[in-house]
């Protein structure tokens, strides 16, 4: 069926179904339709025994925009909300100049809440100025990221030992090891959002 009338609102539809009908033997077993719930209201004022079938075309599209929109949701809370979150918690670290104060910052992530708690041991550790102090310190903390056995937790732990001088902390070189515990945290933050952009770029890259 061809639909030439001037609009698609309720009115237009049933004059052109009325003229229609009036062509007809008899009314027509089906009509297949799009969504447009004016079509609806009119072919059943005009045709109340007609079956009223929605065409696959139409169907098909509404399907693929609700995919779509799931996706698109799936997508933020697994990979944009992660990113944005990791990006604030670097600049509030960078700010805060590790005095330790980003109580503030909350995120649903379960590993940006671990470099949150990762940059806090290690507030404290470099507030330790003698060695002596500082080293049953450290030794504390590799022992913590050992235990948590996660992905990153392991990743920080092995870039703290591999930043060590190669013949063992000393009271001159503690202030240069300690500058590299901000870097060693940046780099696994920064490996973590990387990983994050490439499966986010690879899911837009699939074919649904």
């Amino acid at each position: 069926m061809c639909y030439l009338g001037r609009g698609e609102d309720q009115q237009e539809i049933e004059k052109f179904l009325t003229l229609f009908k009036e062509k007809l033997s008899k009314p027509p077993k089906s009509i297949v339709v799009d969504y447009k719930p004016a079509w609806d209201i009119a072919i059943k004022r005009v045709f109340p025994d007609t079956m009223i079938i929605k065409d696959g075309f139409h169907t098909v599209q509404l399907v693929n925009r609700a995919i779509l929109k799931c996706l698109q949701k799936l997508t933020n809370k697994i990979y944009s909300t992660p990113i944005r979150d990791t990006i604030k918690l670097y600049q509030l670290i960078k700010k805060d100049n590790w005095a330790g104060n980003i109580n503030n910052f909350n995120s649903t992530n379960k590993f940006i809440k671990e470099f949150k708690y990762y940059y806090q041991i290690l507030v404290k550790l470099y507030k330790k100025e003698e060695l002596i102090e500082f080293k049953p310190r450290l030794n504390n903390i590799l022992n913590k990221l050992s235990d948590l056995n996660t992905e990153y937790s392991i990743l920080l732990y092995h870039e703290l030992i591999n930043r060590l001088p190669p013949n063992g902390l000393t009271e001159k070189n503690l202030k240069y090891y300690k500058i590299k515990l901000r870097a060693s945290l940046s780099k696994v933050m920064r490996i973590f959002r990387r990983q994050l952009e490439v499966e986010k770029k690879n899911l837009k890259m699939r074919d649904f």
